[in-house]
């Protein structure tokens, strides 16, 4: 979206300038002549009517809350069209053809690319159309700054007030607490295990919380019940467990605060295997978390449905409710077992399912290809 013109008159064999960095003494470098000061207000009333016309263009594209929200999904890197899809249709209720049209006219009007990655179809934000708006808008940003410096300068005069009367300032820190269903990230591995190969859930979270309380939180029974299953027993090397409708397991490996392996079930050798894997990551903690399964298929009410798709819907949200008890804020009475049925997680497991469906698409298609083993 970069602007360009090309000069009438004097200027007509001029080179191509971009309307986004001239000013007059480049100008007047380009013109290599005496100027005309009516070629010279010529040109510039052309830059500020097409680059007018460029930034309405864009407010056009940007009106629309579908296309900002698809933005601010892209906003930490590129994520792939199955997921954009899940989280705008839910958000919003409109149809994948719908979803698809939006993201054609961010790709159209340049503020959005894609890529094929096999099957998948990456998206990614394209920063120069929103870098030429912000310039844009920066000639009235003086504004509504004098503006926010007023309410800053009058809100800090209040908390004095309140302070000297005994009373809690007007302005007490507010921390946002919204659910983020889309930081969590997914791979589709292989891999051996007791039972034979095995397909791997990999799902990766980073949580704002010391590695020590992160283990803690996924190792202590009183604290699993809260956010992740209704687990008893003991979750130390060579420990058995339950985990209410989740089955039982063993602890096969554990190196504390970093390493934790168990097996599911009774059958030996084992059909499924789970590993977490905790990082230190800039105070925070990155948590990687790999269900394998040797099986295909897993029955739900009656219905047989792939065994790592299903995976989606249970660890999906559980990583949400992870966060929320590590900060202290998840919903009181909240029953993890019946997550599913709590509208606030339902996304969270769209977005989860949809997200494995497209890796094992992916899978699918490359274990098809002549030559594949």
């Amino acid at each position: 979206m970069t602007v360009t013109f090309r000069c009438d008159g004097p200027l007509e064999h001029g080179p191509r300038v971009s309307a986004s960095w001239i000013g007059p003494q480049r100008l007047e470098e380009l013109i290599g002549q005496p100027r005309d000061l009516r070629v010279v207000i010529s040109v510039f009333a052309y830059i500020d009517n097409t680059i007018y016309s460029v930034v309405m263009e864009a407010f056009d594209v940007l009106g629309d809350p579908v296309r900002r929200r698809i933005l601010e999904l892209l906003i930490d890197g590129e994520s792939p069209a199955g997921m954009l899809g899940a989280v705008v249709q839910d958000e919003f209720g409109i149809s994948q053809p719908a979803v698809s049209a939006h993201l054609r006219v961010l790709r159209e009007n340049g503020f959005a690319s894609v890529r094929a990655v096999g099957t998948r179809r990456l998206y990614a934000v394209e920063p120069e159309p929103l870098r030429e708006l912000d310039e844009w808008l920066g000639r009235y940003r003086k504004f509504w700054s004098q503006r926010l410096d007023a309410l800053e300068t009058e809100l800090a005069r209040e908390d004095v007030i309140a302070a000297t009367r005994g009373r809690q300032p007007m302005r007490s820190e507010m921390v946002g607490k919204s659910r983020d269903e889309t930081a969590t990230r997914y791979e589709l591995r292989r891999r051996p295990i007791g039972g034979g190969p095995a397909r791997c859930a990999v799902f990766r979270r980073t949580y704002d919380a010391v590695i020590d309380d992160v283990w803690d939180a996924c190792t202590d029974p009183a604290r699993l019940r809260r956010w992740y299953a209704p687990v008893e027993g003991d979750l130390t090397l060579g420990g058995t467990f339950t985990q209410g409708p989740l089955g039982t397991g063993r602890v096969v490996a554990c190196d504390a605060p970093r390493l934790l392996t168990v097996e599911l079930g009774d059958a030996v050798p084992t059909t499924d295997e789970i590993e977490l894997r905790l990082r230190a990551v800039d105070g925070g903690t990155e948590l990687e978390f790999e269900h394998a399964t040797t099986r295909d298929g897993q029955e739900v009410d009656g219905h047989i449905f792939d065994a790592v798709h299903c995976m989606g819907g249970g660890y999906g949200p559980r990583l949400l409710t992870l966060e929320e008890h590590l900060r202290g804020d998840l919903p009181p009475g909240l029953d993890p077992a019946t997550l599913h049925l709590v509208p606030e997680y339902r996304l969270a497991i769209d977005v989860a399912m949809a997200s494995l469906d497209e890796l094992l698409s992916a899978d699918n298609t490359a274990a098809d290809r002549p030559g594949q083993d």
